[in-house]
């Protein structure tokens, strides 16, 4: 157990010194959101919080595709087969889980904060939506991490990502749009509990099966 604690925290560690060593990924992230931000704000003069809501989450769809694909980590062959002889399996999928949800929590606040300063603030409660962001954020970076690494035994690794990545995320995100609109007053329902349960039992369920297909995958 210890074990592999280390190998994850020396992986985590080699990415986000990686990433700090080549700046232009963290500045394609910020640009991104900066900039599909400004789209919306000169493009909508009005915003109504379902809007708002709806928007949100679209940007946190496609921050998370273009987390997976700018991911240091994912490189050539020679270096995955090198990793192989020193890591477990589950140190690498599980170290990248938690390097791209980290990610994605870091762009979801930042989205937060510059979309409600330039359009409205909607949301009523931030620890229900901050508690959403983060278990959205693990179940966006579980789903796109595995099938990015699908993607790299391809040709063709964003078409894999597009065609199997979008079609798991509907469950996810059916959930996460209520929750959100429940935190945002939009939707006074009692059985957002039960919404919760869904949606972390989405999130385990993909987490396990995941983990357990990885060092098959990993062997190929």
């Amino acid at each position: 157990m210890n074990s592999l604690l280390n190998q994850i925290y020396y992986l985590l560690a080699k990415d986000f010194k990686v990433e700090w060593r080549n700046k232009y990924g963290i500045a394609s992230l910020i640009l991104y959101v900066l900039s599909s931000i400004f789209i919306i704000y000169i493009g909508l003069i009005q915003l109504d919080p379902r809007i708002w809501n709806a928007l949100y989450w679209i940007l946190m769809l496609f921050a998370a595709i273009s987390t997976i694909v700018k991911n240091p980590s994912q490189e050539s062959q020679a270096r995955a087969l090198y990793e192989y002889t020193l890591y477990s399996p589950y140190a690498v999928i599980l170290s990248r889980y938690i390097y791209h949800a980290v990610w994605l929590i870091i762009l979801g606040m930042m989205t937060m904060f510059i979309l409600s300063i330039l359009t409205i603030q909607p949301i009523r409660n931030f620890g229900q939506f901050i508690l959403l962001l983060c278990l959205a954020s693990a179940s966006l970076s579980t789903i796109f991490t595995f099938v990015g690494f699908l993607g790299q035994k391809t040709n063709n690794p964003s078409t894999i990502i597009a065609i199997l990545g979008f079609p798991l995320t509907i469950p996810i995100f059916l959930t996460i749009l209520k929750i959100s609109a429940q935190s945002m007053g939009m939707l006074h329902d009692t059985s957002v509990i039960n919404d919760w349960m869904i949606l972390s039992s989405i999130w385990i369920i993909l987490a396990a099966i995941s983990i357990i297909l990885f060092p098959y995958l990993w062997r190929e």
